[in-house]
């Protein structure tokens, strides 16, 4: 569109501005570290419960609980963000996470992994919408766009990258607990270090 605040465009070289905002520069840390902590037991999860015992069809069936509640989550996406806040979806967001990790590396049997599985919607709901909406809040309009493929190349990308390659290393070498325990205590460390991290935006 060539009108309207999606028509912004940002002077030449602008963009090296965003390396000198604090607020952006903490989200891309945080974003960094907890996609290293969440991504790489989501991409191993078919070994992890292969080597619980489970069979193909089984890690099919646990992607049901997982979006059960993430599609209704997503939709009200709006109702969450003016009751909590993109700070507090972060929050909210890795925190569950981290449980969820934490409770697969502590489980045993297959059994346990079905009802925990659910706690992936409110981590995609929280985290994985909550930081670009931080972003939305926190960096100049005619900086936003730039913002959000930082965001992505460093969080999604290098983040998830680093945790699939740290993720299969403990796999093989510590156990298949390994992953989801060192994951779990990650993530729950980065969600109660959300206050202390993140400036209210504004």
């Amino acid at each position: 569109p060539r009108r309207g605040a999606v028509s912004m465009r940002a002077p030449r070289g602008d963009g090296w501005r965003l390396l000198r905002h604090g607020p952006y520069l903490r989200l891309l840390l945080f974003s960094l570290a907890a996609y290293v902590c969440l991504q790489g037991p989501l991409t191993i999860f078919p070994l992890f419960v292969r080597a619980r015992g489970g069979s193909l069809d089984s890690v099919s069936g646990m992607w049901v609980p997982m979006l059960i509640l993430e599609i209704p989550l997503v939709a009200l996406s709006g109702a969450s963000l003016a009751r909590f806040g993109a700070r507090g979806l972060i929050a909210i967001g890795i925190l569950c996470g981290g449980l969820r990790w934490l409770a697969c590396g502590l489980g045993s049997g297959l059994a346990w992994l079905y009802p925990v599985q659910i706690l992936h919607g409110i981590t995609v709901a929280g985290f994985v919408l909550g930081a670009p909406l931080y972003v939305e809040e926190v960096v100049p309009e005619r900086l936003r766009s730039t913002g959000q493929g930082l965001l992505a190349m460093i969080g999604a990308s290098l983040g998830g990258v680093t945790s699939n390659l740290a993720a299969g290393w403990l796999f093989e070498r510590v156990g298949p607990n390994a992953p989801y325990l060192a994951g779990g205590v990650g993530a729950l460390l980065l969600g109660c270090l959300v206050p202390l991290v993140l400036p209210p935006p504004g």
